[in-house]
């Protein structure tokens, strides 16, 4: 996002927002009430009260007075799993209420047709300026929930294809060996024995791409029974990835971008299942 922003928006500044952790953390049963009451006051259109229950969920009400355009990059967050998914849709209600452009883009919809995840989807997509899903079966949902939309491929399908020399000067940051197996996390995996047995059937030389702190926490586990090598999103970039993605015999792993990487770099590649349909 940053790349194209940067190519087609020069004189744009780019400020990802970060959100405070989740409220109610070792009871995340209980956010059924507050969630309930963001959509009543949606419902309600009330700007000041949807702010102060947004502030209590994390959000910094700062934010609405920074910027001109929210860009959404929902990717595989708007799941029915997600604990995140009311602040954040919500949130986008409150960019709109105070006269922000606001677009859903590289969106990734798996949530129940019924219930009050939909019906917040419902009140709140179709105010959007653009909603934007990255497969098929978004669209299809959405368009059964009567909200409109269009399919556009992943952001990462623009990023530019890395000359030979780029990726040879990137992958030689890391020493890797000539012939290794790329493996990356899945949002469908979690810190638990049985995700670790999944990944423990790979036996061979691993390159273990991990860009989130589960990914992480499983590759340390792993690296305690077989020959495999750590490089975590703290050590590398996506150029990084991308190049070393390019050198791999296969990659395996259900992390959307990852993939895309090796489509475009012509590396097999075996999908892991995520906590959406777009694997």
């Amino acid at each position: 996002m940053r790349h194209l922003a940067a190519i087609n928006y020069p004189i744009a500044d780019f400020e990802p927002i970060d959100f405070a952790p989740l409220p109610l953390r070792w009871f995340p049963y209980l956010r059924v009430i507050p969630n309930l009451l963001l959509i009543y006051i949606i419902q309600k259109n009330n700007k000041k009260l949807l702010e102060k229950l947004l502030q209590w969920y994390g959000v910094n009400p700062e934010i609405y007075s920074k910027c001109d355009v929210v860009m959404f990059n929902g990717e595989g967050a708007i799941h029915s799993k997600s604990g995140h998914f009311f602040r954040l849709i919500a949130s986008l209600y409150a960019f709109k209420l105070n006269g922000k452009i606001v677009s859903a883009m590289n969106q990734t919809v798996d949530i129940p047709e019924k219930g009050i995840h939909a019906t917040l989807l419902k009140l709140v997509f179709p105010k959007l300026d653009f909603v934007y899903t990255r497969e098929p079966v978004s669209w299809e949902l959405l368009n059964r929930l009567g909200i409109n939309n269009t399919v556009l491929g992943d952001a990462a399908y623009a990023l530019p294809k890395l000359s030979s020399l780029e990726v040879d000067e990137l992958v030689g940051r890391f020493n890797l060996s000539n012939a290794f197996i790329a493996i990356t996390g899945s949002s469908a995996l979690d810190r638990s024995k049985s995700s670790l047995n999944k990944i423990s059937a790979i036996v061979c030389q691993i390159i273990f791409l991990a860009n989130t702190k589960t990914d992480v926490y499983l590759a340390e586990k792993l690296k305690k029974q077989h020959r495999i090598r750590i490089i975590s999103y703290k050590q590398a970039g996506y150029k990084d990835a991308m190049a070393i993605i390019s050198k791999a015999r296969i990659l395996v792993g259900g992390r959307q971008h990852p993939n895309i990487f090796a489509a475009i770099y012509h590396t097999p590649f075996i999908a892991f299942d995520g906590n959406t349909h777009a694997r």
